[in-house]
């Protein structure tokens, strides 16, 4: 199915860079035969007969033109994949980032709620911050890769138009972007330049927050359930106090101490 669908993209894509080289070449051929056709005009009014046979001679450079396009596009084409791939990959590692960071907060949620000691919970969230790290770090080292190898393509690809004589403006709807890697650098070199930055932290710790403050609320309703199902059972304070902290109540203390632990700015 995906060679069929690939197929067809390259059955349109060649439709159409032929029609925007073929639309090129009949202009290029008509100013040319225009001019011509005003030198042989002059040679008629001189000689009284005419010479020009344009239909002919369209023809003949017709053909070349239209061979020179499909053996340049068969050069072209290359480069084209090759930068859709590139692209593609750095997509593909945006979305296994998100996946992935949605796995192991899901994991440090499990783990957080199965926690009663808030010793345990502090090491459980230094684990998740260095599998967060460790993660993120891994992507942009993949970005910078393959945006290194962009610029290197376009850098090929550029020396393959000055071989070929052809002004990358008459092509600009081939499909290759010119402009790309450098688009594509400013907003890369943004989050890749320092391995372990601030808005990294930032972002891991608000990650954590999240999660704390919601297990943080459900525990907190669990507390208010356990005290409105003993508050008639058990009319000693000490009684109910002893049974509040066996059910839950020292672990929804441990959440809130953590959470405030790591909702204080500069804690990292």
């Amino acid at each position: 199915m995906n060679n069929i669908k690939k197929k067809k993209q390259d059955t349109l894509w060649g439709k159409k860079w032929r029609n925007l080289m073929k639309q090129k070449a009949i202009k290029d051929e008509m100013n040319r035969q225009m001019k011509e056709s005003l030198e042989k005009q002059k040679q008629e009014e001189e000689e009284k007969e005419c010479t020009f046979k344009p239909q002919t001679l369209w023809n003949e450079n017709y053909k070349k033109t239209i061979s020179f396009v499909d053996d340049f596009f068969k050069k072209l084409k290359p480069y084209i994949e090759q930068q859709q791939a590139y692209l593609n990959h750095l997509k593909e590692l945006e979305h296994d980032d998100k996946i992935f960071a949605q796995k192991i907060k899901e994991e440090l949620r499990i783990m957080l709620s199965n926690a009663t000691d808030k010793e345990l919970m502090e090491t459980i969230i230094e684990g998740y911050r260095g599998v967060r790290t460790r993660g993120i770090n891994k992507v942009k080292k993949e970005k910078l890769d393959t945006l290194s190898r962009m610029i290197k393509l376009e850098r090929q690809y550029n020396c393959f138009m000055a071989k070929e004589n052809i002004d990358k403006k008459d092509i600009e709807e081939c499909g290759f972007d010119c402009g790309l890697a450098v688009r594509l650098r400013n907003e890369i070199f943004k989050d890749s330049l320092c391995p372990y930055s601030l808005r990294d932290f930032a972002k891991i710790r608000q990650e954590i927050n999240d999660i704390l403050e919601e297990e943080l609320k459900i525990k907190e309703n669990e507390v208010e359930v356990i005290d409105d199902v003993y508050s008639d059972s058990y009319k000693s304070p000490q009684k109910k106090k002893n049974i509040i902290n066996i059910s839950g109540k020292n672990v929804a203390d441990n959440y809130m101490d953590i959470t405030n632990e790591y909702t204080t700015v500069g804690h990292t």
